[in-house]
């Protein structure tokens, strides 16, 4: 019992000491306004701008119902979002201890990432810097503008690095939408295999519930086939979230893989009119390539898992993967119903 005493009069004792070297950096001499970082309404943010202290710097802005980078391309929906998250969740852990303040605060000034947050109005709701990590790698030192000390900030609910999510490369946070249609605004679907044309399609929308699919290649016929109207309405789904894995617009290859044909043509057309296309080309093996050979033990040449391809009306250089374009790369037998 004694012991047990002993050693918690000495947790006492330490817990007191940790508290009294904390309270002395938190002293009634810090400014509480120099620890508000949060933005609580988020949907009053109309701009936000960061820079590091070099050349780059990102402009992100509110344009009608979507956000651009800027001013040039559609930002990404996660992207934003989880940016606007931290904007709103960001809290105080403590502020940086006074032994360790004037090395991050030189930091601060010489290697951080500048954000300014701005309402609707173009007015300003926040600036401040963001810095490097604390040792653990569980809080972000930060410090906001004007002011005279500096914070070690956290997320909740999350552990680590939140000065990652403040990134400046354009290309990173443009969107990476290929195809986002809802079935009923789609008229119609075109594939065109060009190694195996037999199997390309175009399939175009009569009505709500109705679905006609025809060959491209004129040496087949269906006629007299039912088309499978649920699979077709079904397949109609899978271009509603059809995202690039990424931009390669400076792949070093990217003129021999242009110089290539591609094996598949993919057209979507709206209600409206407008067309969006999407040609692509398989991709060569490399040494981080997951498939190195095939089921016989020989060498494959192209990457079973990722394909490139060229979109926006051949501006856009992307890779995308099996994983979500594999849905729709179905040949047209899959649309009829085999006969009973």
């Amino acid at each position: 019992m004694k012991k047990t005493l002993t050693y918690l009069a000495v947790l006492i004792l330490l817990a007191g000491i940790t508290w009294w070297m904390v309270a002395e950096d938190r002293s009634g001499t810090l400014d509480q306004d120099e620890q508000q970082f949060a933005i609580d309404d988020t949907a009053a943010i109309g701009k936000i701008f960061m820079a590091d202290m070099g050349e780059l710097e990102i402009t992100l802005e509110r344009t009608g119902g979507f956000w651009m980078v800027n001013q040039k391309y559609k930002v990404r929906e996660d992207g934003i979002d989880l940016l606007l998250r931290t904007l709103k969740n960001i809290r105080v852990d403590y502020p940086v201890t006074k032994a360790a303040h004037d090395n991050v605060v030189k930091l601060l000034a010489t290697d951080a990432t500048k954000v300014e947050v701005y309402d609707r109005e173009n007015r300003l709701l926040k600036a401040y810097y963001v810095g490097g990590p604390t040792p653990d790698n569980k809080g972000t030192n930060m410090i906001l503008e004007n002011a005279k000390r500096a914070y070690v900030i956290h997320i909740p609910g999350f552990q680590g690095y939140a000065g990652s999510r403040y990134f400046l490369d354009e290309t990173a946070w443009r969107d990476r939408t290929v195809f986002r249609y809802k079935p009923h605004q789609i008229k119609k679907v075109r594939l065109e295999y060009t190694l195996k044309p037999q199997h390309s399609f175009e399939l175009l929308v009569v009505q709500k519930d109705s679905v006609r699919v025809r060959p491209l290649n004129d040496s087949l016929s269906f006629e007299g086939q039912s088309v499978d109207q649920l699979f077709a309405k079904r397949y109609l789904t899978y271009f509603n979230r059809l995202n690039a894995e990424g931009y390669e617009n400076t792949y070093g290859k990217k003129d021999s893989v242009l110089a290539t044909q591609p094996f598949l043509r993919v057209a979507v057309t709206n209600h409206d009119g407008l067309t969006k296309k999407a040609n692509v080309f398989f991709k060569p093996v490399t040494e981080r390539t997951k498939y190195q050979f095939d089921e016989r033990g020989n060498r494959v040449k192209f990457d079973e898992d990722r394909y490139f391809a060229l979109i926006n009306e051949n501006k856009d250089f992307v890779m995308i993967q099996h994983f979500n374009f594999g849905k729709i790369m179905v040949p047209i037998e899959r649309f009829f119903l085999k006969a009973s």
